[in-house]
């Protein structure tokens, strides 16, 4: 937490002052309350001076309850988000949300935020194999942020065809766009990104600090593009930068080592 001078803290006073907040001074040896606060100054001293205790606190519309996920205790929500972010109607889509507060009493504003991988992987549904690479989490909250289109919000398709009659394939393909409950435009990374700072958001966590394995660092990356004053650090788990076409790469990458071991056994009379 940054270190809060006089100076600021009496601009907090000040700023509070004008919204209805009635400081009081209390004699010593007294009950009385130093200050009575109503919710939105409390809000409000949250915003100016980052009170300790501010980060992660439940908003109106992402309300966090005591859930236990994986056998420890967290905090749980669901935030609703428009499917078309641009406004274009009003569906919405449900974002699943589990918090792991920091264990420790050194707590720091910036939580560490979990991107999966995939992509198609729920970020909540995966916690018992992710939370243990990321405990202990004594000074930061842990937080799991499920991309739409999975898990709660997750669109799925029959087993295809296999590509040997590419007219099937094409037809079981359109048939299962067809029938989706949602709009495929609107699942994309970019919305997701969106999705998180807006969850961010909500819980009050002006930073974070985001790690991603795989497709999760692509969605990093995204992030960053889009909400560069929400990132602290990133770390990039077995991934590419954006600008590398690791899909068009797939075949040369697997015939490169191939083409060493065939090399390799050439030179050993054991591998004739």
């Amino acid at each position: 937490m940054p270190n809060l001078g006089p100076t600021v803290l009496e601009q907090g006073r000040r700023r509070a002052g004008n919204r209805g907040v009635r400081w009081q001074r209390r004699e010593r040896g007294s009950a009385a309350p130093r200050r009575a606060l109503g919710a939105g100054a409390l809000a409000v001293l949250c915003l100016v001076v980052l009170l300790p205790g501010c980060w992660g606190k439940s908003s109106t519309r992402l309300a966090l309850e005591g859930c236990t996920v994986d056998g420890v205790s967290a905090r749980c929500g669901t935030l609703m988000v428009p499917e078309d972010r641009s406004g274009g109607d009003d569906r919405q889509l449900p974002v699943r949300v589990v918090v792991f507060p920091a264990a420790g009493s050194a707590r720091q504003p910036d939580p560490v935020v979990w991107f999966a991988g995939g992509p198609g992987d729920s970020a909540v549904d995966t916690i018992s194999r992710v939370r243990p690479l990321l405990a202990p989490n004594t000074s930061r909250d842990l937080v799991f942020i499920e991309q739409r289109g999975t898990g709660a919000s997750a669109m799925t398709c029959p087993a295809f065809p296999d590509g040997s009659d590419p007219a099937a394939l094409g037809s079981a393909v359109q048939s299962c766009v067809d029938s989706l409950d949602g709009d495929p435009r609107f699942y994309t990374t970019s919305m997701f990104a969106d999705d998180v700072d807006e969850v961010l958001a909500e819980l009050h966590y002006p930073q974070a600090n985001l790690v991603g394995i795989s497709y999760g660092t692509t969605a990093e990356q995204v992030f960053l593009a889009r909400h560069p004053n929400r990132v602290r650090t990133m770390t990039l788990l077995i991934g590419t930068l954006l600008d590398f076409p690791v899909l068009e790469r797939f075949p040369e990458s697997a015939q490169r080592p191939l083409d060493n071991v065939f090399a390799e056994c050439e030179t050993n009379a054991a591998c004739q």
